[in-house]
């Protein structure tokens, strides 16, 4: 028994440097970044200026993989049930995060049991746009010519609980408009059929809908954030008009629960140099994002992720958006 004991103790000591040399060569093979959106949406743009140089500093391939549906609840329960090695990571919006567990009474994922928080990337504002052809020039005249029209007008979002709903549920408490919302599976399809004068307006995030702003399909009313974008900095914000009036959305990285810490910190640092790369940087600011000063690494992610989710409570209450108009993702 006395030498079983020793040559099985003998064998779990060789073991262990062996372990060790795994945890520190990670990633030794791709890494798979999912995306809870359909592709062309603002989630799956900052996933893909982000994963080149990302990999780069990684030194594997990242690899963007969409999940779409069910308001990002595909994706993070693809995210939640992967193995914890750092081999599947995924990016959020604080929509899926924070504002879905305020507005979906059975979500079958916890935002802060079921994740690793790894690094905030981004912060984008959402815009107020309308179609090129509405007679309305600023957020006052939008307003007039709302109150003067006996049917509502229809806004698009990517769907319920996305930061466009929010918004605009928002706009429509502090004026008293009434709008019609149409949901849609998608950043990109809403923004098709507001193109297609399917809807008249929408709150859309700054990247997908800065190209249409571009060629004139399109024109921009006002930023959800309290600070003009540098991008757009003749638009106004919302809240010159509306004190008190804010929406900021942003995009983070996560990790299943149980991610080593070493892995975690390993992968935020690598986040904070690809979106502090120049280059990456241009094109990110370039699409509207905004790079931000700080929580960068998962304890600081962590912590704002809990207050954020006490902000998004207070948010939906605001708005009076009940849990039982959501049903279930």
């Amino acid at each position: 028994m006395h030498r079983r004991q020793f040559l099985g103790a003998g064998a779990m000591l060789s073991l262990a440097p062996i372990t060790k040399s795994f945890a520190g060569a990670w990633p030794d093979r791709p890494v798979t970044m999912i995306v809870p959106s359909s592709p062309g949406g603002s989630t799956d743009i900052t996933a893909r200026v982000l994963a080149q140089k990302l990999g780069a500093e990684l030194g594997q391939t990242v690899v963007v993989d969409n999940r779409p549906g069910a308001n990002g609840a595909i994706g993070l329960m693809q995210i939640a049930r992967a193995q914890p090695d750092g081999y599947t990571i995924g990016v959020s919006t604080n929509t899926y995060l924070t504002f879905n567990p305020s507005l979906y009474p059975s979500l079958q994922y916890d935002s802060l049991r079921d994740f690793t928080p790894v690094a905030l990337a981004t912060f984008i504002p959402n815009v107020l746009v309308v179609r090129a052809d509405l007679p309305a020039q600023d957020i006052a005249s939008l307003v007039d010519y709302m109150r003067s029209r006996k049917k509502a007008l229809d806004y698009s979002s990517a769907g319920y609980g996305s930061s466009a709903h929010l918004a605009a549920e928002l706009f429509r408490q502090q004026t008293g408009v009434d709008m019609l919302h149409v949901p849609y599976k998608g950043g990109a399809p809403a923004m098709a059929d507001l193109l297609a004068g399917q809807v008249q307006l929408s709150f859309p995030p700054l990247p997908e809908a800065y190209p249409y702003l571009q060629d004139g399909r399109i024109r921009a009313l006002g930023m959800t954030t309290r600070e003009r974008s540098p991008l757009l900095p003749d638009v106004p914000s919302i809240s010159e008009v509306l004190p008190g009036y804010e929406l900021v959305l942003w995009n983070g990285i996560i990790g299943p629960a149980g991610l080593p810490a070493d892995v975690a910190g390993k992968l935020a640092a690598a986040v904070q140099a690809t979106v502090r790369d120049g280059e990456v940087k241009s094109k990110l600011m370039e699409q509207g994002s905004l790079i931000p000063d700080s929580y960068g690494t998962p304890e600081a992610f962590s912590a704002f992720l809990k207050a954020e989710m006490a902000n998004a409570q207070k948010l939906v209450a605001s708005a009076g958006l009940r849990k039982d108009d959501a049903g279930k993702p």
